[in-house]
């Protein structure tokens, strides 16, 4: 608690260093933040349905689209399975009727050019049995569009029930384990952030904020007070915030940070030196 409370007393010391800038110049200032992720996901199921799988352990190091949870999905993967048998019957029939189209088309130009040794109602004949051919192969062609849109629809339930990462990452906690059943889409299964777009963002007194701009050099600690972890590195502005707070007279801004082979984790504490402001 004590180290958590550093960082709202470090907004009553930036902003007392702040009025330093009433004599047209302000001195460095230490802000305090803490180290987060740009990327952190709570991975949820779609489906209310067991946890079949974890793919995963806490502290994995995990590549985009590598698996994760797979849910049960016994009857997803079956209606797949009928689903794409659907589409290769509707393949088959379809390719059929385009045979007796092609057998039927011929007969009738064939009957055609030999009209006048055959009689009007033969070539009727043939020209209504082509007819008829074409008709039956546009209503399989539409039977195999429609059991092709039935295997997607059933592919994409079964997909819902395997999770991927959506980014390279570390799992950071696992709530639910195999067997147990999320309480819908609300309950996480585990939590999964990148650890290579992390960031502090802090308060800073007003005086400084025409000397922040994009891709300016900031130095950061992180965890000062332990002398075991206590990492410097070298930040830069990403982002400064197009507002001001009225209240205290402060602006924001993110500075990224670099994960330092993991030795800068989100939830760390870090202290911040703004340079100099000087009056323009």
């Amino acid at each position: 608690m004590a180290r958590r409370s550093a960082v709202v007393a470090s907004f009553a010391m930036v902003l007392a260093a702040g009025a330093l800038g009433i004599a047209g110049a302000a001195g460095p200032v230490v802000a305090s933040g803490v180290v987060r992720s740009d990327e952190k996901v709570e991975v949820k199921s779609k489906q209310a349905v067991p946890i079949a799988r974890l793919a995963v352990s806490e502290g994995a190091f995990v590549k985009k689209g590598e698996l994760l949870v797979e849910m049960s999905n016994g009857p997803q993967r079956a209606q797949v399975e009928a689903a794409k048998a659907d589409v290769a019957r509707a393949e088959a029939a379809l390719a059929e009727a385009e045979l007796i189209v092609r057998t039927t088309t011929r007969e009738f130009e064939r009957n055609r050019s030999v009209a006048d040794l055959i009689t009007e109602k033969e070539l009727t004949v043939s020209r209504d049995a082509m007819e008829k051919a074409i008709a039956a192969r546009e209503t399989k062609r539409h039977d195999l569009l429609h059991a092709r849109a039935e295997l997607g629809v059933m592919q994409a339930n079964l997909d819902d029930t395997v999770i991927r990462a959506p980014f390279d990452g570390v799992v950071s906690r696992i709530h639910l384990r195999v067997g147990a059943t999320p309480k819908g889409s609300e309950q996480s299964v585990l939590d999964f952030q990148s650890l290579e777009h992390l960031y502090v963002e802090v308060a800073v007194p007003l005086p400084y904020l025409r000397a922040m701009e994009q891709g300016t050099p900031i130095a950061v600690v992180v965890e000062d007070e332990h002398t075991t972890i206590k990492t410097t590195v070298s930040g830069t502005i990403r982002y400064v915030y197009p507002e001001i707070d009225t209240a205290l007279r402060m602006f924001r801004m993110k500075i990224a940070v670099p994960a330092q082979e993991l030795r800068v984790l989100p939830g760390m504490l870090a202290k911040v030196t703004i340079p100099p402001a000087r009056a323009r």
